[in-house]
């Protein structure tokens, strides 16, 4: 007889214990912010809801519809396209708690290497000249070979090359490494420079020899 009792009372402990996980459910909520769906859902069901003020999606507007379907299925409905999570506990009880938002892992743009060589229209290298990256403060200078090497993060920018005296030049990059320039003399600049370090013009010798003479007059 005693075999007996304990075998019922197993039996009946374990029947309460799963009632609340298997318990089929039918409630029909439509268009109802999801404060109010809980609470409805805690008068139909018997289910306790726990969550915070700051739950994400509370005043979401919800709808479900469920016949005889157990609480999961009800909730997954629920909660279909909000950033909430749910946990069933024992007793009855339904934890409500935000989605970890998701980490994006942001990558390092890959840095590659472009060179290059510049020359003049003689075919000598054009030393100091400056390259830089269009619209940027990124650049670089030729050596004494005019050779240059400059890192660059993206591939849709276009190179600047100019040196005091000649023209300067642009070229895009577009999956390039590799760049030989050759620069031509500006021939608006070069007569400017010829005439600050060269001979007299015509119309300046007279005034020179005007100079010399009264120097030489005063010795």
């Amino acid at each position: 007889m005693k075999k007996i009792l304990i075998k019922l009372v197993v039996c009946l402990s374990f029947a309460v214990w799963t009632v609340p996980l298997s318990a089929q459910v039918t409630v029909h909520i439509d268009s109802m912010p999801l404060t109010e769906a809980l609470k409805k859902l805690e008068e139909q069901t018997g289910y306790s809801f726990f969550y915070s003020n700051v739950l994400p999606d509370k005043d979401a507007v919800v709808s479900v519809k469920s016949n005889n379907k157990d609480i999961a299925a009800v909730m997954d409905q629920l909660l279909d396209g909000l950033a909430v999570s749910y946990k069933i506990n024992e007793d009855k009880q339904i934890a409500l708690y935000a989605d970890e938002p998701e980490v994006v892992e942001q990558t390092k743009p890959t840095e590659r290497t472009v060179s290059g060589v510049v020359y003049d229209s003689d075919g000598l290298p054009v030393i100091g000249a400056g390259v830089m990256v269009k619209g940027s403060l990124h650049g670089t200078v030729t050596d004494e070979d005019g050779r240059w090497t400059l890192e660059l993060e993206d591939d849709n920018v276009t190179l600047e090359i100019s040196s005091m005296g000649y023209q300067s030049q642009s070229v895009a990059v577009k999956g390039r490494s590799n760049f030989t320039v050759t620069l031509t003399s500006d021939t608006q600049l070069t007569p400017t420079i010829a005439r600050q370090w060269g001979p007299a013009t015509p119309a300046e010798q007279p005034k020179q020899k005007i100079e010399k003479s009264v120097k030489k007059t005063r010795k």
